[in-house]
């Protein structure tokens, strides 16, 4: 899954931290959904976070259920000028 966002200017560092500082509960939903290899790359204002899954459709039932993912999502979308956007036309899936 790959996901693409643009930061508000000045915001890379309040960003970064917020990473930096990933609540136990968020690392222990992304596990339970199946994630992995999950990395965010960061150039300039721009946002690319990609994570792999077994199976993607289920990862995202489980994430849009989770009641961590709101909470997440609140706590660092005041760093985006608009929410994340999945891209799912590039999702592809390794045999």
């Amino acid at each position: 899954m790959l996901w693409v966002a643009e930061l508000v200017p000045g915001m890379e560092s309040i960003y970064t931290k917020k990473h930096a500082e990933i609540w136990p509960s968020m690392v222990e939903l992304l596990g339970q959904s199946g994630v992995s290899n999950y990395s965010i790359h960061i150039e300039g204002s721009m946002v690319v976070g990609c994570y792999e899954s077994e199976n993607p459709q289920q990862t995202q039932e489980i994430q849009n259920r989770s009641e961590v993912i709101t909470q997440w999502n609140e706590h660092v979308n005041e760093c985006f000028l608009h929410p994340p956007k999945a891209l799912h036309n590039l999702v592809m899936f390794l045999p």
